[in-house]
């Protein structure tokens, strides 16, 4: 029991510290008045990831995930918000987060109605929406790994992303398996193989930065 909130805690702490991170984006945002040359993907991604997860943790009664996520969901909405607001293609960002929303209320609804006749079942699809999205977050910093080889060179990769990255999913892949929760555990194991590949890349090409921000560079 004292393991399991250990590594709650743990668990906890390191994602919103992940989570954190796109205040580094919104800063520079913030400082150029525009959003040029930063993508809006990893903020909505990482609110339906967020709300997913969220649902999840509801559903299991889970206070370590409900916590994490409802840290998440404030973070990612407000750096949405911050987007839209210096964007120049408010139209298109309103319709896009408003389908984002509109996936989540899906989602929702769809669960609930399985939630009344199988409570199991619905769980079940919530834990496979949930891992599919935490697989897609931890395997989108390799859409990067061609242009490293290419150019032999990692500063298209953040090394401080890639460190916090490992923690979170290692966290949570003991806690998942604390818990045995394949849903939690198969996903973050995939992700810290995948952030440990990343830390290799950065040893393999000799280019350790001596001071970097967390950039926030998911997608």
């Amino acid at each position: 029991m004292l393991l399991l909130t250990f590594f709650g805690i743990v668990s906890v702490l390191a994602t919103f510290a992940l989570y954190s991170a796109g205040l580094t984006t919104c800063s520079k945002i913030k400082k150029q008045k525009n959003t040029d040359g930063i993508s809006p993907f990893p903020f909505i991604f990482g609110l339906l990831c967020a709300a997913i997860n969220f649902e999840y943790g509801i559903y299991k009664d889970d206070k370590s995930i409900i916590c994490t996520n409802v840290f998440g969901i404030i973070c990612q909405s407000s750096y949405v918000v911050l987007y839209i607001f210096f964007s120049m293609q408010k139209k298109q960002l309103l319709k896009m987060t408003g389908l984002t929303l509109m996936i989540i209320g899906l989602i929702s609804l769809y669960v609930f109605h399985i939630k009344q006749q199988n409570e199991y079942l619905a769980i079940q699809y919530l834990g496979i929406s949930s891992c599919t999205l935490a697989l897609i977050f931890f395997a989108s910093p390799l859409a990067s790994v061609l242009t490293v080889f290419k150019e032999k060179s990692v500063k298209s990769m953040s090394f401080t992303f890639s460190m916090v990255a490992s923690l979170v999913s290692l966290s949570w892949t003991i806690y998942g398996t604390l818990i045995s929760d394949p849903y939690i555990q198969i996903p973050n194991f995939c992700g810290f193989l995948i952030s440990m590949f990343q830390l290799y890349l950065f040893y393999h090409f000799k280019e350790l930065p001596k001071s970097k921000n967390i950039e926030y560079n998911i997608l």
